[in-house]
């Protein structure tokens, strides 16, 4: 059966990805609308000859298209919605701003069409439409995030005291800690502090192809802290299909780039039928 979580679980490229053909899509739209409007009522807004014949045909077809390209060169290596959409208006307006450059040295120089005031006029309306659609794209990821679609379902594994610190810390909430893998407590000592943590605890030698299947997990985050076996832990959990990302605790930043904002982090691995793989393999 087809679960839309799939789709989310690795990263945010593809809403991301999305998120730019629907503003790319957008800017196209808008400009069809106002090559019409300009000089004729709602009522002729399927014809197709005014947009033919107006000023703006060339435009239409050369902003979108250069704004397209330049959010993909600069955002391609985002993965994390919180960390590009961190002013990612001024970065929309900068590459928007250049495709309006761009678009109308174009006209002005490989075609006869005339570039007058309503150019202008239409430029600061695009502005306003990007402005727009930016805050309903962060109304649909939020309600995606609410609705626990855009979900990362998470086994943590670690010692205790670095367990206990990323459990108590604010989190992004895209990530739920479904259940965690105590390192270096006993089976007896971990029965005594169950009532200390909130969700399932579990030692090492529990059947982890069980726990990834009943607790829906994606991805297993393996608390570095320096004192964590780190060969012996992923020599346990490579095997199984599942996101393996570390995280190292020893040093904290403040980067939005980062899970939580503060823990740099290094991708071990990445399920295959995942994320944009979902579509592809």
């Amino acid at each position: 059966m087809f679960r839309l979580e799939k789709v989310f679980q690795n990263d945010d490229k593809f809403f991301i990805f999305n998120s730019n053909i629907l503003k790319t899509f957008s800017i196209y739209i808008f400009i069809y609308l106002f090559s019409i409007l300009e000089n004729n009522s709602i009522h002729e807004i399927l014809n197709y000859k005014i947009y033919k014949d107006s000023n703006f045909l060339l435009f239409s077809f050369s902003t979108p298209i250069i704004y397209y390209f330049l959010t993909s060169i600069l955002f391609k290596s985002h993965k994390n919605f919180y960390y590009y959409n961190n002013n990612i208006l001024k970065k929309d307006f900068g590459c928007l701003a250049l495709s309006l450059l761009f678009s109308i040295l174009i006209i002005k120089f490989y075609s006869n069409k005339t570039i007058n005031s309503n150019f202008i006029l239409l430029s600061l309306f695009l502005f306003l439409n990007l402005y727009f659609f930016e805050n309903v794209i962060n109304k649909l990821y939020s309600l995606l995030v609410k609705k626990n679609i855009i979900q990362k379902n998470i086994l943590l594994i670690g010692n205790y005291e670095s367990l206990i610190k990323i459990l108590n810390e604010k989190k992004n909430d895209i990530y739920v800690y479904k259940c965690c893998m105590i390192i270096d407590k006993s089976i007896s000592e971990i029965k005594k502090i169950r009532s200390e943590i909130r969700i399932p605890i579990f030692n090492i030698d529990e059947d982890v192809r069980s726990l990834l299947e009943y607790h829906s997990l994606g991805q297993i985050w393996i608390l570095n802290d320096d004192m964590i076996n780190l060969d012996k832990t992923l020599k346990i959990i490579l095997k199984y299909s599942v996101d393996i990302i570390i995280l190292y605790l020893s040093k904290e930043e403040n980067n939005k780039n980062f899970i939580n904002s503060k823990y740099n982090f290094k991708t071990m691995k990445y399920q295959d039928f995942m994320g944009q793989n979902f579509f592809t393999n």
